[in-house]
């Protein structure tokens, strides 16, 4: 491949392109002071994508650190962002939807010379050759890493720059219609929540953010558990939980609708040796996307030694619901919930961490996918998140009121389960053919790069 672009193309080292380069730093971790939650974001590599940034787990870090720890490393417009461990090379640019930002260790950030458009850089970088190129330099055995001085070694395509801003615009335009496509596949998920409400006929409250503090009534004391918490008896969650109890379908509690209730498991390092133990990937919250499916980052994936009487004893099928227990963030209550459609990932058995709980699902009662629609659907409109309480900065579901919370069953619930299945399908296909779209559009941007 470097001989294709030899003959084609005229190349030089990378490094007789670039202005500055330069790492970042992870603060402690135990200093949480060094924290925040909004502000100067904190970039890592979960959210360095090829396409852009995932702001979906993003961190953030305290002016003071912006300013002083990573004063080296701060973020500009234009900016070239490359990771150098573990999913080496993806490329990325800088803009303002992305400042205030800094890095850690295992990305830099490459500041290039007049005349070098970055967009076309990372497009480069991105391309199946440009990729093949830089991981050329890659050292170590157990975590590979790229280190300043490979990076500049990478031969680098010299062609004028209106020709690089064009190469760039086509690859933009393709994108922009692949990306309508994963949008698209994001609804499909989505529809699911005014289908589940209509078809169970519950009368939603107009202003869901409507949130009424003021009063405490005797009620909250004649009701209440084992805690007082104001959110809990709020117009806005006492309305949602009539339109519920209002509807005119058959009722159960949830704990009457599932056979079994397991913890999770978070194992031992893989790399020991441990007998009656066996290798599997471990989910845990941060594989559940915003649209509650299963999605593992190869990058991310978790695999750990697991011993063989837990997984037995964890039991995963498909059609069981995976409850996110704890964790959470200001922003995204714990609650979130996903269901299991596959039971292996690149051989290794499927488990999940301490975390999460796993509900069996009594199948005589209800459909599983219609009863993981209905717990998401709850999760959507907020009821999750007065069945919550909070220590030391972690959110935990308090499982007995999610148990006992008021699960709607109509008589064609599998028939809204299928429904919600073939939903399901239809998101992961359309998933499946914008990912096609763009290698395809890569390995366009590489031939008219070549000239080919």
């Amino acid at each position: 491949m470097l001989k294709r672009l030899n003959q084609n193309i005229k190349t030089v080292p990378f490094g007789t392109l670039i202005e500055s380069i330069s790492g970042g730093a992870t603060p402690l971790i135990a200093k949480e002071e060094q924290y925040c939650d909004s502000g100067i974001k904190f970039l890592r590599i979960q959210n360095i994508k090829e396409t852009g940034f995932d702001f979906s787990d993003v961190k953030y870090i305290t002016e003071e650190v912006h300013e002083n720890l990573l004063k080296r490393s701060q973020l500009s417009c234009n900016d070239l962002l490359m990771t150098i461990t573990g999913r080496i090379g993806t490329c990325t640019v800088v803009d303002s939807t992305c400042l205030p930002a800094n890095i850690n260790q295992h990305i830099v950030r490459i500041r290039l010379v007049d005349g070098i458009d970055s967009n076309f850089a990372a497009a480069y970088l991105n391309s199946k050759l440009g990729n093949l190129l830089s991981n050329r330099g890659v050292t170590g055995t157990t975590r590979i890493a790229l280190d300043y001085e490979s990076i500049k070694k990478i031969p680098f395509p010299i062609i004028d720059n209106p020709k690089q801003i064009e190469l760039v615009e086509n690859l933009e335009e393709q994108f922009a219609k692949i990306n309508e496509k994963i949008k698209k596949a994001d609804s499909i998920i989505d529809e699911l929540v005014p289908e589940i409400s209509n078809s169970l006929c519950i009368k939603l409250p107009t202003h869901l953010n409507e949130l009424c503090f003021a009063v405490l009534r005797k009620t909250i004391f004649e009701n209440a558990t084992h805690r007082l918490d104001p959110k809990c008896y709020s117009n806005k969650y006492e309305r949602i939980r009539k339109a519920i109890e209002d509807s005119p379908y058959r009722k159960y509690k949830l704990s009457d609708l599932i056979l079994d209730i397991k913890g999770g498991e978070w194992g031992k390092a893989p790399e020991e040796a441990y007998e009656q133990f066996e290798k599997c990937l471990v989910l845990r919250a941060t594989e559940i996307d915003n649209n509650y499916n299963i999605s593992i980052d190869e990058e991310k994936a978790q695999f750990r030694a697991i011993d063989n009487k837990k997984i037995s004893s964890m039991d995963v099928e498909t059609g069981d619901i995976i409850i996110e227990k704890s964790g959470g963030s200001k922003d995204q209550p714990v609650g979130r919930v996903i269901i299991v459609d596959s039971l292996e990932y690149q051989g290794c058995p499927i488990v999940y961490s301490n975390f999460l709980s796993k509900i069996k699902v009594n199948r005589d009662l209800v459909d599983p996918y219609y009863l993981f629609a209905y717990l998401r659907f709850i999760y959507s409109i907020g009821l999750t998140e007065v069945m919550q309480n909070q220590t030391n900065g972690i959110r935990n579901l308090i499982m007995d009121e999610f148990l006992n919370q008021t699960i709607i069953v109509p008589d064609n619930n599998a028939e809204i389960g299928r429904l919600v299945y073939d939903m399901k399908e239809k998101s992961k296909k359309l998933r499946n053919v914008a990912e096609q779209e763009w290698q395809a559009a890569k390995a366009q941007f590489e031939k008219e790069l070549l000239g080919e």
